[in-house]
């Protein structure tokens, strides 16, 4: 068969342009354009095939390479046939160093996972919590939806920010996020005034810095949960915000370890950014929601470490959560004028598993 041949065209104007499309498609050039056609979807066949190919080699290598997060078997708060209830449980927390020699125990991070944690500190001298008792102390609608009750009650019954009690106890909470650069003054001022107080962390700081970590738990301090990545949580759906509490458990365990008794159930969510939906998740899923009653104001523009102090001093009441942050320069700097003020004022601070535990009664 004799092999089809176009005549060379001029393409210079716009009419010989299109007289060369007419005549591509009949005549004697239809041949060469036919087979040209042909080998040009031969060749994005090919293409196509090998680059299905090659992705999904890189997405098997991936899925093979990505970070299995196992879900954390966090501990019911209810009798079931197949799950042992907390109830009984007694957790225990380490005294404060500085009111005994530390007891030469098992180190808090037997096996750290992360290279940077390269010390392993013993477990000072324990007290015992009793976490029934705390269990019992808890509001009744937080206690209920621990159980996976809930009855038409108003946000803030879901979640701990006052505390009626008969002691003159304030909650001091602090919240770390982002550096650790205030850590070491804050524990300063605490010991020196003999005050337990409970840091809410992000899995992100404890894997930045465990050294950090392993300082605020061999204290004494409890260590409550800011999730992960310190994320806006009525922007995610119910499962990512789990996968956000407990991807940070899983650090801060991986940091002090598992058998870590100062690590507690309770949840601050970042921002403070919740609604009910928010609140029930976290307490299906075993975690105590936790707000405040008093903002520092430490992280607003303006603040000075005088006005930091004024505003806890002069407005915290008996029984309130007070928010401040241990990444906070005045946080740091005002410590020690907060902790005096609000003893001028015959109010002693304390941690949340403290202030729990002076609720009179069952409340239940």
């Amino acid at each position: 068969m004799e092999r089809c041949k176009r005549q060379p065209l001029k393409m210079s104007h716009r009419s010989n342009r299109m007289k060369w499309m007419r005549a591509s498609h009949s005549g004697p050039h239809r041949c060469e354009s036919i087979q040209h056609g042909s080998a040009r979807w031969m060749w994005l066949l090919l293409l196509f095939i090998i680059g299905g190919a090659i992705a999904a080699i890189i997405g098997i290598q991936s899925s093979d390479n990505a970070e299995q997060l196992p879900r954390v078997n966090r501990p019911p708060y209810q009798n079931t046939p197949n799950r042992k209830s907390i109830a009984g449980a007694k957790t225990k927390l380490p005294e404060p160093m500085w009111q005994g020699k530390a007891s030469e125990g098992k180190p808090l991070a037997a096996e750290p996972p992360i290279a940077s944690n390269a010390i392993t500190p013993s477990m000072p001298k324990q007290r015992v919590i009793d976490m029934e008792s705390v269990m019992q102390h808890l509001p009744k609608a937080i206690h209920d939806g621990l159980n996976g009750i809930f009855k038409p009650t108003p946000l803030w019954h879901l979640e701990l920010a006052h505390l009626d009690v008969p002691k003159p106890l304030v909650a001091l909470t602090f919240d770390a996020h982002y550096t650790d650069q205030y850590i070491d003054q804050v524990l300063d001022v605490l010991r020196e005034y003999n005050a337990y107080a409970t840091f809410f962390l992000t899995g992100r700081w404890c894997e930045k810095f465990p050294e950090a970590l392993v300082r605020i738990a061999n204290v004494g301090h409890e260590i409550g949960n800011h999730t992960y990545s310190h994320p806006k949580l009525t922007q995610l759906p119910d499962e990512a915000i789990l996968d956000e509490v407990e991807r940070a458990e899983r650090v801060i365990k991986a940091v002090i370890g598992d058998d870590a008794n100062v690590v507690v159930p309770f949840v601050r969510p970042p921002y403070g950014d919740r609604n009910k939906r928010v609140l029930k998740v976290l307490l299906q899923g075993g975690y105590i929601p936790t707000y405040w009653a008093l903002d520092s104001w430490d992280w607003r523009s303006g603040m000075t470490s005088k006005r930091v102090t004024e505003r806890v001093v002069n407005k915290v009441r008996a029984g309130d959560i007070v928010l401040l942050h241990a990444t906070s320069a005045l946080t740091a700097d005002a410590l020690p004028s907060i902790l005096n003020g609000l003893k001028k004022r015959g109010l002693q601070p304390c941690s949340l598993t403290e202030l729990i535990m002076a609720v009179e009664g069952d409340v239940r």
